[in-house]
Order: C-alpha cells, then sequence, then structure tokens
C-alpha cells in the first residue's frame, strides 16, 4: 500500500503535488475551524449571552425584595434597572420626581430599559427626549414619576 501511494505521488508532477500539498493545509485549516474554533466561539457567545440575563434576573429580584421590604427607593431603582441592562445614567431629583439622562446607549436596550422602569422600578415615564447620536446609538432624557 505504501509502495504504491509512493509510486503515484512520485507520478505527479512538481505542480500537482504543490497543488495537493495546498489542498490538504486548506482541508486541514477548515477542519480545526469547525473542530475547535468554532465551539469556542459559540460557547463565548453563548456565556455572554447567559451573562446578561442572569444580570437582569438578579436587578429584577433585588427590585422585587426592595418593594416587598419597603427599602426600595424610587431612585436606587431606577439605577439598578439602568446598570443592569449595562447603561450609566445621570439621575437627579429626589422623592416621587426623578430626571435620568443617558448619553449613549443602543436602541433595542433603551426601550428594554424604559419599559423594565415602568413595569419593575415602581415609576412611569412622565416624558422622554430622545435623540439619536452620529454612532447609531440614541441619547436620552426621561422624566419620571415615582408610583405606579
Amino acid at each position: 500500500m505504501n509502495a504504491a501511494l509512493r509510486d503515484r505521488w512520485a507520478g505527479y508532477s512538481g505542480r500537482e503535488r504543490g497543488l495537493l500539498l495546498v489542498l490538504g493545509i486548506l482541508a486541514l485549516l477548515v477542519f480545526a475551524w469547525l473542530l475547535i474554533v468554532q465551539p469556542v466561539l459559540d460557547y463565548r457567545r453563548d456565556a455572554r449571552a447567559a451573562y446578561q440575563e442572569r444580570l437582569l434576573d438578579y436587578a429584577e429580584a433585588e427590585l422585587l425584595l426592595g418593594r416587598l421590604s419597603g427599602t426600595g427607593a424610587p431612585a436606587g431603582n431606577v439605577r439598578a434597572v439602568f446598570e443592569a441592562a449595562g447603561l450609566s445614567p445621570q439621575i437627579s431629583g429626589s422623592g416621587a420626581n426623578l430626571s435620568a439622562s443617558v448619553s449613549a446607549a443602543r436602541p433595542d436596550r433603551l426601550m428594554s430599559v424604559m419599559a423594565q422602569l415602568e413595569r419593575e422600578a415602581g415609576v412611569r415615564i412622565a416624558s422622554a427626549d430622545i435623540r439619536p447620536n452620529a454612532d447609531n446609538t440614541l441619547a436620552a432624557d426621561l422624566e419620571l414619576l415615582a408610583g405606579e
């Protein structure tokens, strides 16, 4: 068997041998990508998504516990919702009237935070001034009222 393969290899011209070597190297690269690199990238993507989901679950549980114990101040609830979504807001005001400003947020994330504020943080959005940024993000100024 080995002798037959060697005879066949010797029968190929130099150009054919070079092409077969390049083909073999490319096949090895494709298999390495499919068997090693792609599964690692998929695992990493899934881990990030699960981490973000756990952060949101944690913030939701914290908000609900704050509401149940009566210690959850509206400003703290608002900040927790923004931070769980990976945003850092500027929050001003106290008591029933709050203002929150975000300089850059992805549109889907901002809309999700706004929905969560009304659903879970115990505040109502009285007004929202949302402006596009040059980098396809949004800037927002929100006026919030405590109470559901």
